[in-house]
């Protein structure tokens, strides 16, 4: 197969001018219900994200629109003897989750590791519910979900990760990545392990500034890197790509990784040997805007990051312009001789073979048959066999999914044990928890809001959190906002204020991290994501007034802000 992958993907390199093989090394966004913008745009891969997805009229996910309009995009592409981009995503679970219809909304990936610890085969459940996403993704027209997140929490303040993260501990974390690559890899999508060398230490989130790590190589290697290194080691052929960072480890590098020859061609592909596409965050979060201007750089960013060696080049502008004249930055390059034009025909050359490995460009090798264009004509036998090993392959997955949970069963499953007793104890004030007020952001019209209004009648909204009588003990139903509200901080930072009980389904690090500020008599339990299935069974141990057993965890500093 491999040789049949090769022939095919020299023979669509060779018919490409340096327009259409620069564009292959971009994911772009495009409006997908502009069809002039096509006419423009031939990039490798179209970014998915919340502003290419369609809403009906009750601002609800349009889904079946969504699926035709990627199947028209691709359509379009085809007739005009276009090779199709692959459609990508970030569709990790938890709060990362860019479609919230249309696809079981699985919990976050530390909601699943936590269900996973009381399942004898807790890896399982990573992978089943990584092959069901995946799944799911490809009915829409999907192939390619930018995950998992390999990042490793070490930094329980980290904004940007926090229950992205599978786990605080690196040989645990890679683990629950290596059962997750396994469902994706057999549901024939492409993954990608972010964020390369590891965002998991960091303070700083880097869509907003520049996160700088002070830590040695040898440090990094036995920390953020670990999951990275076992896995680039040991299962190769499962990892299509790798996301680079936007962080500065200044002890190595003077660039951020993204932009650095060091980390992507010296260190990642050199030593780690790695083969695979390697693919930059968004060159314009705000990391990467802020490093060029400090230091004054007048080179395109996309430009930067080619030289240092990344295959492809993520950039989410809804500005077609600004799209283009970063592709002709890079072209600029080539022509110039600025840039190798052997590797960036290397780069083109992983892309394409994804492609063809997923079995999306198998309509536009058929229509090549069909047609009798001249470079299929002349490789049928390599086409055929690859059309042939594409319908086996998605028998085989047929196959699997007959025989696995079913995702809304194994999304309840998760969510349901994923409820942990994070800090705090089992007090005497908690028998009494339906009598206290009730601090909530769940809205009125949602069911949940009518359970709770069923055990007590005492529910404010949470912004009145600050009007508290403190000699009262109170409960905080945290549920939608993945920000720290900053009246619940204040409150709980007073030194003679009442016991309180969380409940959250935000990231609950925020909490844990304040250390001394939650006493003794404190508790805090969280669902360790924002799923409705999470919220609901959270809602249910509230309602219920019982804490799992055995569910003591401990992930704060221990320290008051």
């Amino acid at each position: 197969m491999n040789s049949a992958y090769d022939i095919i993907t020299h023979e669509l390199i060779s018919k490409m001018d340096d327009e259409k093989l620069v564009q292959q090394l971009f994911m772009a966004y495009i409006p997908l219900d502009n069809k002039e913008v096509i006419k423009d745009l031939h990039p490798g891969a179209v970014f998915v994200h919340t502003e290419n997805i369609p809403f009906d009229d009750d601002n609800e996910e349009d889904i079946e629109k969504l699926k035709r309009n990627i199947h028209s995009t691709i359509q379009e592409y085809v007739n005009n003897d276009h090779i199709p981009p692959i459609f990508a995503i970030d569709q990790e679970g938890g709060f990362v989750r860019r479609l919230k219809k249309g696809v079981t909304a699985y919990p976050s990936f530390m909601a699943v590791r936590e269900a996973g610890a009381i399942d004898e085969n807790a890896e399982k459940i990573s992978m089943i519910s990584a092959f069901h996403t995946c799944r799911q993704l490809k009915e829409i027209g999907i192939y390619w979900n930018l995950s998992p997140v390999v990042d490793t929490l070490f930094n329980t303040e980290n904004s940007v990760i926090g229950t992205r993260s599978f786990s605080n501990d690196p040989q645990i974390n890679a683990k629950y990545i290596e059962s997750y690559l396994d469902g994706i890899e057999v549901a024939r999508c492409l993954s990608s392990l972010k964020h390369f060398p590891g965002h998991g230490s960091t303070g700083i989130d880097s869509h907003i500034d520049l996160p700088v790590v002070n830590k040695s190589i040898a440090e990094i290697e036995k920390t953020d890197l670990y999951p990275f290194l076992k896995l680039i080691k040991e299962k190769p052929e499962f990892i299509p790509s790798i996301m680079t960072s936007h962080i500065l480890f200044e002890n190595e590098a003077k660039e951020p990784v993204s932009l650095s020859s060091y980390w992507i061609n010296d260190y990642l592909k050199n030593k780690l040997k790695y083969d695979g596409i390697v693919i930059t965050d968004d060159l314009l979060m705000g990391a990467v805007q802020k490093y060029l201007k400090k230091n004054s750089s007048l080179e395109n960013s996309a430009f930067k990051a080619v030289k240092a060696g990344n295959d492809m080049i993520l950039l989410f502008s809804k500005d077609t312009r600004k799209t283009i004249e970063y592709i002709q930055a890079v072209k600029k390059g080539l022509e110039e001789k600025t840039l190798d034009r052997e590797k960036i025909i290397i780069s083109a050359k992983k892309i394409i073979k994804n492609k063809l490995k997923t079995g999306m460009l198998d309509k536009y090798l058929q229509l090549a048959l069909k047609e009798k264009y001249p470079w299929a004509v002349n490789n049928e036998d390599a086409v055929t066999l690859i059309l042939q090993h594409s319908i086996s392959q998605e028998r085989y997955i047929w196959q699997i999914e007959n025989q696995l949970t079913n995702p809304d069963r194994l999304n309840e499953k998760i969510s349901k044990n994923a409820v942990k007793l994070l800090k705090g104890s089992d007090s005497s004030f908690f028998n009494a928890l339906h009598s206290f007020a009730v601090y909530t952001d769940i809205q009125e019209n949602n069911p949940l809001f009518e359970n709770i209004k069923n055990v007590t009648t005492n529910i404010n909204p949470l912004k009145k959190i600050s009007q508290i009588n403190d000699n009262k003990s109170v409960v905080i139903l945290h549920t939608s906002s993945r920000k720290f509200p900053q009246n619940i901080k204040k409150w709980l930072m007073k030194k003679d204020r009442s016991s309180v009980i969380i409940f959250t389904c935000s990231d609950p690090f925020p909490y844990s991290s304040l250390g001394e500020a939650l006493t003794k008599d404190d508790i805090l339990i969280t669902a360790f994501s924002n799923t409705i299935a999470s919220q609901k069974s959270l809602v249910d141990y509230y309602i219920n007034a019982e804490l799992p057993k055995k569910a003591v965890i401990n992930y704060s500093k221990e320290k008051s802000e």
